[in-house]
This record gives C-alpha cells, structure tokens and sequence, in this order.
C-alpha cells in the first residue's frame, strides 16, 4: 500500500518574479560587463559575468525546491542538502510572525517554507494533523504570532 504524498513548491508568481528581476538587473550588468571587456578591464568584466551566472544558478535552485507531506514525514528537496524531518521529532513549529517565514524543527535541522509556496495554509495544517496523530501538540514549541498560530491550532 502506497503512502500518501502531497507535494508543494514555489507559486508560478513567485517564480516569474524571479526571473523578472534575474532579467532586471542581469541584463545591465552583463552589458557593463561587455563595456568593460571592450575598454580593457578584462578583471571587472570577468567579475560581473560570474555574479551574473551565480545569480543564474540561485535561481535554478530556488525554482527546485519542493516540500514533500508523506504519512510520517516532511522532505525538503532541492538541489542543494534535501532534508527529511520525522513528525515524531518535530520539537517546534513556526507559523511566521511580522519579519520571519514558516519553519519545522528538529533536533539539528530546520525545514524552511514561506507564503511563497502554492497552498502553504495546507503544509501548515498538514504538519498540525499530522504532529497530533504521533505525539501530544502541547510537546511541540509552537512559535509566531497568536493569530497566525489560532487558524491551524483550534481546527480540531
């Protein structure tokens, strides 16, 4: 028997926004650099592409983080130190406040997501319904404001 997967990632939104400012400020910048090579400054040149194809490959990794929901654990994965947290270990749940995103907390690791997710309310209360069915929710720190913490918390 197969276990239940529900997957999240990034909103299209999200997503054409980073490009959009990729493109923004990339373009200028690989024109400077070209401006650059042409007047002999071979160093800055040089620089400013490899900030732009750094900036390239950032994006390419944010655009292949996912969040995974299984029966028993949350994964992250991407391209860089995909992670699993079991529900059982989960010590703290954030909701977000003010100037700080979502996150899941283990011993040793955190499992970061924000508003920028397609349907976060739902990785939210998947992580909820599922912390409740292997330990006691009073066990877990639950962190961030009181009212975004109320919604997902008093759905019994």
């Amino acid at each position: 028997m197969g276990q239940e997967i529900k997957e999240f990632s990034l909103r299209t939104r999200s997503k054409f926004l980073m490009v959009f400012l990729f493109l923004f400020v990339g373009i200028p910048m690989t024109y400077a650099a070209y401006l650059n090579y042409t007047v002999g400054e071979l160093l800055f040149s040089g620089l400013m592409v490899l900030l732009f194809l750094l900036w390239a490959v950032v994006i390419v990794i944010a655009n292949g983080y996912k969040i995974k929901l299984t029966e028993n654990s949350i994964h992250r994965q991407g391209l860089i130190s995909p992670s699993i947290i079991d529900f059982k270990d989960i010590q703290a749940i954030h909701f977000g406040s003010t100037w700080s995103n979502f996150y899941v907390e283990s011993d040793d690791k955190k499992i970061y997501f924000g508003k920028d997710f397609d349907n976060y309310e739902q990785i939210l209360q998947g992580l909820v319904d599922e912390v409740r069915t292997v330990k006691n929710l009073e066990d877990v720190r639950l962190l961030g404001d009181a009212e975004n913490i109320e919604p997902f918390v008093d759905s019994d």
